[in-house]
């Protein structure tokens, strides 16, 4: 249901950025903001009462991954941080993400043909990206 996923997407990235903001951005393959679920948690608590469960169950709906907006959205929010990469300059990259920029949270994207093949895209850009910069040939990449 599109109108489901919408409506998910902004609730989502509006609280990662609260809870981002408040505990500092850190990669995901790095030291873990500590407490995300107590942070959005707290966020959530100060929501005026009228939104206050409508966004919690938003958010324990997201987390138990059942339903097919919950999958998608969280396929859309791996899919977005390798896309981000992608159009970085590769000089903001850590050496490690090379490999993992191409392989990134892979296992979201497979329940649906049309989020995988833009999974594959995306890797098939990053193995581009570093092909042009010279650290490996495009046929060098993985792919999962």
């Amino acid at each position: 249901d599109g109108q489901r996923v919408c409506a998910r997407l902004p609730r989502h990235s509006r609280g990662l950025f609260c809870v981002r903001f408040a505990g500092g951005c850190q990669p995901a393959h790095g030291p873990s903001i500590g407490g995300e679920k107590e942070q959005i948690r707290r966020w959530v608590d100060s929501l005026p009462e009228a939104y206050r469960e409508k966004t919690r169950a938003l958010f324990e709906e997201m987390e138990a991954l059942e339903t097919p907006e919950a999958r998608i959205v969280k396929a859309l929010d791996k899919l977005e941080a390798v896309i981000q990469h992608n159009e970085a300059d590769l000089s903001t990259w850590l050496e490690l993400e090379y490999e993992l920029n191409q392989v990134y949270r892979a296992e979201y994207t497979k329940f649906d043909d049309f989020l995988e093949s833009v999974r594959r895209q995306a890797a098939a850009d990053t193995r581009k990206k570093l092909a042009q910069a010279g650290v490996c040939t495009e046929e060098e990449g993985r792919e999962v």
